[in-house]
């Protein structure tokens, strides 16, 4: 991820990506988690779903930035 930054703001940018989505992920996870086992349907199964969905974004991350990584040096 270090390359798709310029070296004067890599430091930066890095850290910036880190702390959002720890934040956003590692912050609001429990109380998502808490959410979805107040489903009937869900119920001790909610950290199961929350782990899937928060991979496939991971996922879907990763693709797009590996494509847009290679358009560059193109």
């Amino acid at each position: 991820m270090s390359e798709l930054f310029p070296a004067s703001t890599r430091a930066t940018g890095l850290g910036l990506s880190y702390n959002i989505g720890v934040t956003a992920f590692g912050g609001s996870g429990p109380a998502i988690v808490t959410w979805l086992g107040s489903f009937a349907l869900i119920g001790d199964l909610a950290p199961g779903y929350y782990l899937t969905a928060v991979c496939l974004f991971s996922l879907w991350a990763l693709i797009t930035i590996r494509w847009q990584g290679a358009d560059r040096y193109i």
